[in-house]
């Protein structure tokens, strides 16, 4: 009887097995989608197995809202496919809900003008546009004309469009321009201003000068000199045809000024040959002293001709025409050769007479006696030479030996009369030693 009912036992125990899964099927569901491979936070509880299945009411946060693939790619949350864009939301509804990421590159823009310098992140794939103004001015006298991008569908457009499918680079290339502006008299006509490009020469011309009726006056072009960035360097300032090279924005003048004729020599050359503006301070600089001839003969500084200037250096502010030389007295120098000194020994002027004189009588050694005998070639009273200079001089003192008779003789008498008392002393001294003995 009570197998028959087991059929029936079993059917209802399945019934009861299957209940809370057909009830759970019949429930309002959540299914939690990504498109992005991050997990998400569905109630507090993390979940890497998506798409996820939850009931209404429940919390899902995005864990990652960044999230890099490479350094110049990422994936970005940008909202929920329901229209939140914040991090968190509750699942109110049954449906399907999905987490929207966009995949992003890194777009750079490099540029020399540092305002349009950019580097963004941009929708990979997307259509992004770029625009820069045709003439940008940095500050005044310096300014960039757009030349062209290295990229996008118009290049040498300064409104460009660029579909990023990979990241990028970007360059936005510019023409560099200073501005020269020249100034002078009014009725000067100057060349060379306006705009220019970096580190282009540049020629600058300044019109002929004008002369006054004397030789050795007259007024011209004196010099380009620089009145606003004084950094820049004039090769042939003084010269009304030059160039400079544009490295940045300046402002140069002209300058007329009224110049003298000034001519400055010396043994060694010419010192100064030039036009020089009044007022003008020049160094004149001569050498003291000039060797022709090594220890023979030189010429030695005088004084300026020309020039109230007593030394060889000096300051001279122009204020005239001007001429001058440096005069110089030529020298020529005496040497005397004497085994016992000589005075007068020195460098004297051309024409000079020379005053030699050396010992007469030198210190004898015991009997032998020294004296002065002649110059040799010249012609004297006694040891003293007086002698015009018409060159280099080299004087000889010669020096003649003599026996002292008189102090020989002394010298014998003395060594006969020491001999003498010592022959004495002996003889006394032996006699004393034999009496001791006996």
């Amino acid at each position: 009887m009570i197998l028959k009912y087991w059929p029936a036992v079993f059917l209802l125990l399945a019934l009861w097995a299957l209940a809370p899964v057909a009830v759970q099927a019949q429930e309002p569901r959540v299914r939690v989608f990504s498109t992005a491979p991050y997990p998400l936070l569905i109630d507090g509880e993390e979940v890497t197995q998506l798409p996820a299945i939850s009931t209404p009411g429940s919390q899902v946060c995005i864990v990652t809202t960044l999230g890099y693939l490479n350094e110049q790619e990422r994936l970005a949350f940008k909202e929920w496919s329901h229209g939140s864009t914040d991090v968190c939301v509750t699942l109110e509804e049954a449906g399907d809900y999905t987490a929207k990421y966009q995949h992003e590159v890194l777009l750079q823009i490099r540029s020399q003008v540092k305002d349009y310098r950019a580097s963004n992140w941009v929708p990979r794939g997307s259509p992004t546009r770029l625009s820069v103004p045709e003439v940008v001015e940095e500050r005044p006298g310096l300014r960039y004309l757009f030349e062209e991008w290295t990229g996008g569908e118009s290049p040498f457009q300064a409104d460009n469009l660029i579909v990023p499918t990979r990241p990028l680079i970007l360059e936005v290339r510019w023409t560099k321009q200073y501005f020269l502006e020249l100034v002078g008299p009014g009725d000067v006509r100057l060349v060379g201003g306006g705009w220019h490009k970096d580190l282009k020469n540049v020629v600058l011309k300044a019109p002929a000068t004008a002369f006054s009726p004397t030789e050795d006056e007259r007024l011209q072009f004196a010099r380009w000199q620089v009145i606003s960035n004084p950094a820049i360097v004039i090769p042939n300032f003084q010269s009304p045809i030059t160039s400079i090279k544009m490295d940045d924005s300046h402002t140069l003048e002209a300058v007329y000024e009224t110049a003298y004729r000034v001519l400055i020599e010396t043994p060694e050359g010419v010192l100064t040959k030039d036009w020089l503006p009044q007022g003008k301070e020049v160094l004149v600089d001569t050498s003291p002293v000039i060797v022709v001839t090594a220890n023979q003969e030189r010429l030695s500084f005088s004084h300026w001709e020309g020039l109230d200037l007593d030394t060889p250096k000096g300051i001279v502010t122009i204020d005239k025409p001007l001429t001058a030389t440096a005069i110089y007295d030529r020298e020529f120098m005496v040497t005397v050769k004497s085994p016992y000194g000589a005075s007068g020994e020195d460098w004297y002027k051309e024409g000079e007479t020379a005053t030699i004189e050396v010992p007469e009588n030198p210190d004898s050694i015991f009997f032998v006696k020294k004296f002065f005998k002649e110059y040799p070639g010249y012609t004297s009273d006694g040891s003293e030479l007086s002698i015009p200079v018409t060159g280099p001089l080299t004087i000889t003192a010669a020096y003649a030996t003599k026996i002292d008779v008189k102090s020989l003789v002394f010298a014998l008498l003395a060594l006969s009369v020491i001999g003498v008392i010592y022959l004495i002393t002996q003889r006394q001294f032996n006699l004393r030693k034999r009496r001791a003995r006996w």
